[in-house]
């Protein structure tokens, strides 16, 4: 029942509108009896506002709901405005803002372009005029095939880099190479010999004189993405302005940094590829099949926050979509609880500058824009006591969830495909104290799935009482090659703070680049005071845990499994590395203020040399649990864990045995599981890999070693086939055998093949790649070139397995032929088949 606004006035109020104030001034307030109003798209912003006379605009709703207890409900339907509450709620009774069936109302951040007209050669001459470059380009080009179209569209300057949108996916920006559409993994160019800070050098930069000035540049360095801007380029070179001030914000290394350039009207050729020119608001579209745009199927991004509760305490936003733009609390929110959304694309840029807050800042002078987008992108949580919780996000080019101020927390939620730009930004950025973040699930990250660094020194002391634990953490460094799945640096107090109970696994790299740190939890910089224990990690070339460079006072790294590796660590006072299961390796010989060259630690298995797999060691019994490959880590009855490890009271608790066990689970406590609920059934069983491999006929495929049933972290392939000779073609199979894992206790959700692979195929040589499985061929290339090193190929077996262990794939054949190449000499490396790995992906759960 909707209550009228008149009935609001009780005898209090009433009183005080009559001057009768005294006495009953001081009478604690009683609450008015909340009003509920609604919204739908076609309701009236003059209606009565009740469900059968809605209002048309959320923002209106916000406006009427100012008193504690009121509720907008909103109706299905899309609703493209950026709400601003100016009204806050009381403790226990907040104004709440919901959908009124979850999931049906979308906050849409985009706007539809109605029309479009096609792009002419003339055009391209009249624009010429302004850019002599053009009249050559591969604009034109695409122009003379009658494929570019253009409309003007004015985009509010507040949304900073344009973003724009077909049906559900986002379009990209022209660059050279033309771009992937997956923005975690781009098609980028490799700076070659004589390139430095201030300088790219590579011949397929082969463009005239002049022609990538006003250009801008993204750069890949070892552990962190920057951007500059072209000032001038020759052919075989652009001059950039530097990147970095110094090689400690990441450097240009020859032949190993990757690159790309954008914003230049001459790149935009290929499918998917727009260019927005801010002088004229003209935007031009390349769309995917190259025909005109249907009316409003574009959209393009306008507003930057669907929902600003900077002004508010006391709010509750639930089961609302957002797309195209996002939420955000204020310094001075309190209280307000996010729950339910699912947020996709919420923040994009593609130039890192200065963060605006100064929070985040290097610690080397001239490094500041290696902060940009780590308070201003994703869902921004600032204030205190406040919450984000069963929610997903994804598709960001920042954050997932920037959390900032004090007291807030991040629950049980799914984030991924984040940090498309590859900076500092995370599935979840932290800074602050007594902040939690729990129970959630990241994955496919581009550096991070949580991280806190680069603190100010204003801001360094008061990162302590923060609890990171239960998360559930992969497919981190997508853009990177010296990275954690939780990074912390640098300089950091997180005194009473915790790390515990995570899983951080299977990296994944930088596609067509090894990793040169993957690290599960990366403690860098001489952070101190850090509570790190019964955390598990696998995948990982260096660690679940490492602590590197720098002072590291008072760390606790406790009953961890998967390895820890300590490195550069100049000295550790108070530091103790405890009952871990895994390698224990520290590489700090010329650190003489360690006693005997190494951090204290007691009573840990060693297992395995530095840098292997950290949770596959073939070591006797080791590491003993009851079924890793259905990731119970839990020590079984023989495990060597069991009964060898130290108490240490709050971490160890729950041990039945005469002392506790080694490791992230104690023998007859509880199983645990981290991640969102939403996700705890998913992925709870590993790829598997070949047991064997075979070519026929033999000698057909050249096997290189290496593990082919698994792509964990090589960019070599194992397996080629490549024209017999410059007049002999190949044809052969390669047989990969399969050992189904066990399925006890589990129930199949999910099966799928993925195929690491590629054809690449020039001087017209024919080929072609078939994939079988248990002899039913599932995948034929069809004669076409594909590259699948980055992402794979997959094959869903879902209905064919019905839910049968036995039915899993036993044997995968590949097929390859190869007609002859002209070339004898260079025939190899520009004409084959590489098969780099051949996963089979089981999800499941427990029954």
């Amino acid at each position: 029942m909707e209550i009228e606004r008149i009935r609001r006035y009780g005898p209090i109020a009433l009183a005080a509108l009559l001057g009768l104030v005294g006495p009953l001034a001081a009478t604690p307030r009683a609450h008015a009896a909340a009003a509920t109003y609604y919204v739908a798209p076609t309701g009236d912003d003059h209606a009565a506002g009740d469900s059968g006379h809605p209002f048309a605009h959320i923002q209106h709703c916000a406006d009427e709901a100012q008193h504690a207890g009121d509720t907008c409900v909103i109706m299905p339907g899309t609703y493209r405005e950026a709400v601003k509450a100016t009204h806050s709620g009381e403790p226990g009774h907040p104004i709440t803002f919901k959908a009124q069936t979850p999931g049906t109302v979308r906050i849409d951040g985009s706007d539809p372009v109605a029309t479009w007209s096609p792009v002419a050669d003339a055009d391209v001459v009249k624009l010429a005029s302004g850019d002599s470059f053009l009249s050559k380009s591969p604009f034109a080009a695409a122009v003379h095939a009658g494929t570019v179209y253009r409309t003007h569209v004015p985009i509010d300057s507040s949304v900073g880099a344009p973003q724009v949108f077909l049906g559900d996916q986002s379009m990209s920006e022209a660059a050279f190479p033309d771009p992937a559409p997956d923005p975690l993994e781009p098609a980028v160019e490799v700076a070659r010999g004589g390139s430095n800070n201030s300088s790219i050098a590579d011949a397929a930069l082969n463009q005239p004189e002049g022609y990538w000035k006003g250009a801008h540049v993204y750069e890949q360095t070892t552990f962190v993405a920057l951007t500059g801007v072209v000032q001038a380029s020759t052919p075989g070179s652009v001059a950039v302005t530097p990147l970095n001030a110094n090689d400690t914000c990441g450097a240009i290394v020859p032949n190993s940094t990757r690159y790309f350039l954008y914003g230049k009207l001459e790149e935009l050729n290929a499918p998917r590829e727009w260019y927005y020119d801010r002088g004229s608001q003209t935007l031009y579209l390349r769309s995917p099949d190259g025909t005109q745009p249907a009316p409003d199927a574009v959209t393009v991004k306008q507003r930057s926050y669907g929902f600003d509760l900077s002004g508010v305490t006391d709010t509750a936003v639930t089961g609302l979509r957002f797309f195209g733009t996002t939420v955000r609390t204020g310094d001075g929110s309190e209280r307000v609880d996010l729950s339910a959304l699912d947020v996709r694309y919420p923040s994009h840029f593609t130039d890192f500058v200065p963060d605006p807050d100064k929070t985040t800042v290097s610690r080397n002078t001239g490094c500041d824009s290696l902060g940009g987008g780590v308070t201003t992108t994703g869902v921004i949580l600032r204030g205190s006591n406040n919450t984000i919780r069963d929610s997903a996000i994804s598709d960001s080019g920042g954050n997932g969830v920037a959390m900032l101020g004090h007291d807030n927390t991040v629950t049980n939620n799914v984030i991924h495909d984040v940090d498309a730009s590859g900076g500092r930004p995370a599935g979840v950025h932290l800074v602050g104290h007594d902040q939690t973040i729990t129970h959630n699930t990241i994955y496919s990250v581009g550096r991070a799935g949580i991280e806190t660094a680069q603190v100010a020194p204003a801001t360094a002391t008061s990162l302590q009482n923060n609890r990171v634990a239960y998360n559930d953490i992969s497919r981190y460094g997508r853009l990177e090659q010296d990275f954690g799945g939780i990074y912390i640096c640098c300089n950091l107090d997180f005194k009473g703070s915790s790390i515990d109970h995570n899983w951080v696994h299977e990296p994944q790299d930088m596609a067509g680049v090894g990793a040169s740190a993957a690290i599960g939890i990366y403690l860098d910089g001489g952070s101190s005071n850090q509570l790190v224990h019964s955390n598990v990690g696998w995948g990982n070339n260096h660690g679940t845990i490492a602590l590197v460079n720098g002072p590291a006072s008072n760390d606790r790294i406790d009953n961890n499994d998967g390895g820890v590796f300590v490195y550069r660590t100049t000295r550790a006072p108070g530091t103790l590395i405890r009952n871990t299961l895994g390698d224990l390796c520290i590489d700090d010989g010329k650190d003489a203020a360690y006693p005997g060259g190494s951090t204290p630690s007691d009573r840990n298995i060693r297992a395995f040399a530095a840098g292997s797999d950290n949770l596959r060691s073939g070591a006797p019994g080791y590491p003993g649990y009851v079924d890793e490959a259905a990731r119970d880590f839990r020590p079984a009855d023989g495990s060597p864990a069991r009964s060898a490890g130290l108490s240490i009271p709050g971490e160890t608790d729950g041990y039945v045995d005469k002392a506790p066990s080694i490791g992230a689970y104690q023998y007859g406590a509880p199983y645990w599981q981290p991640g969102a609920s939403s996700a705890l059934a998913k992925v709870i069983r590993p790829d598997y890999g070949a047991s064997s491999a075979a070519a026929s006929p033999a000698g057909s495929w050249t096997q290189e070693g290496g593990a082919v049933g698994r792509n964990d972290s090589h960019p070599d392939s194992y397996a080629d086939l490549a024209p017999f000779s410059s007049t002999a073609a190949s044809d052969g199979t390669l047989s990969l055998a399969y050992q189904s894992p066990s399925g006890a206790g589990l129930a199949i959700d999910h099966v799928e093949v993925r195929v690491y692979a590629r054809m690449h195929r020039q001087f017209q040589t024919d080929g072609n790649f078939v994939l079988f499985v248990n002899g039913v061929p599932v995948f034929d290339a069809q004669h076409n070139d594909f590259d699948a090193t980055g992402r794979p190929v997959t094959i869903d077996l879902t209905n064919a397995v019905a839910g049968n262990w036995a039915r899993l794939p036993h044997t995968i054949d590949i097929h390859g032929t190869l007609a002859y190449a002209p070339f004898t000499c260079y025939c190899f490396q520009t004409t084959g088949i590489e098969v780099h790995a051949v996963e089979v992906y089981i999800q499941a759960h427990r029954v």
